[in-house]
């Protein structure tokens, strides 16, 4: 089974950031913009965990950390 969502871009206009929480993160009130650009992200069945960036041939993903300073990487190994 293979799902694929597109999540849509944004600008953030303010971020507004309160004091730490004790796991570390702050509590965030940002004020955001929706524009025209978007990921497509794909999440299948698999025996082993894994993950690739693919890009349009004028774009470089050389520089995407896929570890664990990644939010994604870490938000797909909870949902692991």
């Amino acid at each position: 089974m293979t799902v694929t969502v597109r999540a849509p871009a944004k600008i953030n206009l303010h971020l507004g950031g309160g004091p730490s929480r004790e796991d570390g993160y702050h509590q965030l009130a940002p004020v955001y913009q929706a524009i025209g650009l978007y990921d497509d992200v794909t999440a299948s069945e698999a025996d082993d965990w894994s993950v690739s960036v693919t890009v349009t041939a004028d774009l470089d993903a050389s520089e995407v950390p896929l570890d664990g300073s990644n939010i994604a990487i870490r938000a797909g190994h909870l949902l692991c």
